[in-house]
């Protein structure tokens, strides 16, 4: 007879589980088991073995030797014996150490520890950089080796992949197809091929032979990181950033397998012969272990606790390590087995790891370290910096990928690397004016600008005392880097805006008319009341004051003044039409005048920056103003309104140097007819005509007040480098960043750089007028000879053979293409040797170049060409 079973759901059988061992403990859940004095002592046993199971007892005699000469006997690693074991092992031999301790057989038997059981380090010799080769217009973030070890190839975010003499560092390929930056390199030991990987989701396979893509392997959805060949197959490994490891069979191009299982991007591969021939290491802190037979996974190390950015596999032993910001571990194949950590830590993101048959072993961080490990032990036993290049921050630095060559001899570790190694003022023609605030002031902060890049430094409002102390800490910084940079005064000007107009329909004013004035700025304004920008209007005029509207066409004389109500009545002088303009002032208000007179002349300032300039006149009341010292300040008028628009090649001729404020432009021109007025008007082309510098000035790089990389739009200066010679960086918000001040003036450097001098050279050398020839070559770019013959205004071809060494190398920096270089030497001939050898120091010339010099002999000009020896 059978009797059926109910049947049960799993959560009844877990629930009646739960209830049995509830039952059988819960009369002593929250009480001790009661104490074990045998477990006690065999506890107590095991832990004094560890610690000092390799100390030797001391005998009766050795005691009496102990009192005596105040020694310690300190004998080799014995093996474990039981706490009451008093034994003493024959054969071992024993040394007396001095001590200082007590003479008791209790102290003299626990302060000696047993020698340690770490491996000891071994020696390596010291590594030192010899060589520093340079090419790349960016970060170079991959590098390989040649199985041959003839050559090696480097992977930059500038796309191109440069492949690079061993013996020599000389260029030998340039190669280009990617259309992002290329983040992994690798060479067949098989046939003459070359595999590369990018951002732009592309892995190509190169012919070395006809230098040319003969293959692409399609399939990531997202740019890729790391790729690895398979030593024995004929197998190509990719990872990226859509957590996926590729891979793929060469010949053929068809991907075998999609190892998928990261939760993040696959940011390191390597591959062996033998299981796991496949191991990947992700951002999501986790290396796996893969089958390649099954496509799947073997093992998961959760060893990490941030990503693993790189891993290196040993050359000859089964063993690997990996790398990540908290530490780096080193782990035994094939089953995966941890060994043990780095004795001491790098304090970086490691970004490149790589390891030779010396037992070397070499991380590089993110901050610019290079630490060399010995690999047994974990001992580090040399630390060094990368050097930073001419025209580079320290904080970029950073070290992205390391590989040694074949024989293990030669280590290539990559980091920025500046086309040339041409220095600050070499590196870009383009020149930068930087507004200083309080983040930036100081010696330290202003020395790193001068490093990164920055050309003129502009005073901004504020007290003399406040410019006195920002000034001196500029001078105490040019001194120490000896770095030229060029002093400009900004005048507030005197632009005030009119409100908005009912209906948005201009208002007809006539003479003898009285109108009021408020500084409301939401009142729309009608043929009684307006509104201006002002708040302070009430309080600075007074009766019998005029004020000028509409670029001076309407006189508006002062009777009263509210204060209270900040309210303002006028006269109408004139009948006149008045839309949405501003209300115009003299250019030079009297605090302009007292910053310039008292301030910027006695400090010897190279030029004044004049806001709101409207017509041509208003240079000429500047120039009457300063007297005799307008021969050595150049004068640079800001088009901030609609009125310098429209009298811009009245200005240009007048002008020392154009700015176009296109924060404060923009907002008097509709947006829409902004670049219409730019380019109709040709602002920049007349300059660039004419020999004058022209500087676009606005808010770059704005993005960079809350993160430390500017978005892809700000990075396009492209308009600004076909507009004209100087970036002006005015961002408020970014002055008060202090950690990324010189990284904004560094990023705009880069840019202008590796925009105008690597694109358009060719074609702006094709021009004419004053650019055209200073584009030609290096005789443009090392001035600083004595000449008279300009007697009048800074300006024209005279800028370029300077009229004294100080003014001209100050007034040099402004002007696109010349790098200003303050000659020694009593003789002309002394001073011309003297600036070419700058000039093939700096790289802008070397042996067989022709330079061609400009100077003044017996009041006559001389031109003269030199060969470089």
């Amino acid at each position: 007879m059978t009797t059926e079973i109910e049947p049960q759901s799993l959560q009844k059988l877990s629930l009646k589980s739960v209830k049995r061992a509830l039952d059988l403990f819960s009369a002593a859940h929250d009480q001790l088991a009661p104490p074990d004095p045998e477990s006690k002592k065999i506890r107590f046993s095991h832990k004094f073995q560890v610690a000092f199971g390799g100390v030797e007892p001391v005998s009766p005699e050795g005691a009496n030797e102990l009192q005596q000469g105040k020694a310690l006997v300190v004998g080799p690693t014995l093996p474990p014996r039981s706490l009451n074991d008093n034994t003493v092992h024959a054969g071992k031999s024993t040394t007396i150490l001095p001590a200082f301790g007590s003479s008791s057989e209790r102290n003299v038997s626990t302060c000696a520890l047993m020698p340690s059981r770490w491996p000891r380090p071994e020696w390596h010799a010291p590594w030192k950089n010899y060589r520093v080769i340079q090419g790349h217009l960016g970060w170079v973030r991959s590098v390989a080796f040649d199985p041959r070890n003839e050559w090696f190839c480097t992977g930059s975010a500038d796309r191109t992949i440069k492949v690079w003499d061993v013996a020599s560092g000389v260029l030998k390929l340039t190669l280009t197809g990617h259309i992002g930056q290329v983040r992994g390199l690798a060479v067949s030991n098989k046939d003459a091929y070359m595999f590369s990987a990018g951002d732009d989701k592309q892995v190509k396979c190169w012919d070395l032979e006809q230098n040319k893509v003969i293959r692409s392997y399609h399939g990531h959805l997202s740019g890729v990181y790391c790729l690895a060949l398979h030593p024995t197959l004929d197998v190509l490994l990719t990872g990226g950033r859509d957590s996926v490891c590729r891979v793929w069979d060469i010949r053929t191009k068809m991907r075998n397998f999609a190892l998928s299982g990261h939760d993040k991007d696959v940011c390191s591969v390597f591959t062996r012969p033998t299981d796991p021939q496949v191991v990947t290491g992700s951002h999501d802190s986790t290396i796996k272990f893969w089958d390649l037979r099954y496509g799947r996974t073997m093992t998961t190390l959760t060893n990490h606790k941030k990503a693993v950015r790189a891993m290196a596999l040993h050359p000859t032993e089964n063993a690997f390590v990996s790398a990540s910001a908290d530490n780096i571990n080193k782990f035994i194949l094939p089953k995966g087995e941890f060994r043990h950590n780095m004795l001491s830590q790098q304090r970086a993101i490691i970004n490149a790891v790589a390891v030779n048959e010396d037992g070397v072993m070499v991380t590089g961080g993110d901050n610019g370290s290079l630490w060399f490990w010995d690999w047994k032990s974990g001992h580090s036993f040399q630390q060094a910096e990368a050097i930073v290049q001419p025209g580079s921050l320290e904080s970029e630095a950073g070290i992205y990928a390391a590989c040694y060559d074949q024989t293990g001899s030669r280590l290539s570790f990559t980091t920025e690397k500046l086309l040339g190694g041409q220095t600050r003022n070499g590196a870009s023609k383009t020149k930068i004016v930087c507004t200083l605030g309080p983040a930036s002031r100081s010696v330290e902060m202003i020395e790193k600008l001068l490093r990164a890049g920055m050309n003129v430094f502009n005073f901004s409002h504020g007290s003399h005392e406040y410019h006195q102390e920002t000034l001196d800490n500029l001078r105490t910084a040019m001194q120490n880097t000896g770095i030229l940079c060029a002093v400009m005064l900004d005048t507030k000007g005197p632009e005030i805006r009119t409100g908005f107009l009912k209906e948005g329909k201009p208002i007809e004013l006539i003479q003898g008319q009285e109108i009021t004035i408020s500084i409301d700025y939401t009142i729309k304004g009608d043929s009684n009341v307006i509104s201006m920008s002002y708040k302070k209007l009430a309080e600075d005029v007074k009766p019998g004051d005029v004020i000028l509207c509409s670029d001076g066409t309407i006189s508006l004389t002062v009777l009263s003044c509210d204060t209270y109500l900040g309210l303002v009545r006028c006269r109408c002088e004139n009948s006149a039409v008045l839309g949405d303009q501003g209300v115009d002032l003299p250019t030079l208000t009297e605090k302009d005048k007292e910053d310039i007179l008292q301030w910027g002349v006695p400090n010897k300032i190279n030029i004044i920056a004049l806001s709101f300039v409207r017509k041509g006149s208003d240079l000429d009341e500047v120039r009457e103003l300063l007297r005799v010292h307008a021969k050595s300040i150049m004068l640079m008028s800001k088009v901030e309104n609609q009125g310098g628009v429209a009298n811009g090649d009245e200005i240009m001729e007048k002008t020392d140097a154009f700015m176009v404020a296109r924060g404060d432009l923009g907002m008097e021109i509709p947006t829409i007819f902004f670049f219409f007025f730019q380019k109709k008007k040709k602002m920049t082309e007349k300059a660039n005509a004419l020999g004058k510098p022209i500087v676009t000035a606005t808010q770059m790089l704005e993005s960079m007040t809350k993160a430390p990389r500017p978005t892809r739009a700000e990075n396009n200066v492209d308009d600004l480098q076909r507009g004209g010679g100087v970036s002006r960086l005015r961002s408020r918000a970014q002055e008060d960043q202090r950690s990324r001040c010189a990284t904004v003036v560094h990023n705009r450097e880069r840019s202008c750089f590796s925009f105008f001098d690597g694109v358009e050279a060719e074609r702006e050398g094709d021009r004419g007028g004053h650019q055209g020839w200073i584009h030609g070559g290096a005789c443009g770019q090392v001035q600083a000879e004595r000449s008279d013959s300009d007697g009048g205004r800074p300006g024209g071809t005279s800028r370029a053979t300077a009229r004294a060494a100080a003014s001209v190398a100050s007034h040099g920096l402004v002007y696109r293409g010349i790098v200003p270089v303050v000659a020694t030497g009593a003789s002309t001939e002394e001073k011309v040797r003297f600036e070419v050898e700058v000039a093939k120091k700096k790289e802008i010339c070397k042996a067989g170049y022709l330079v061609v010099t400009f100077r003044m002999i017996n009041g006559s000009s001389v031109v003269e060409t030199l060969l470089v020896d």
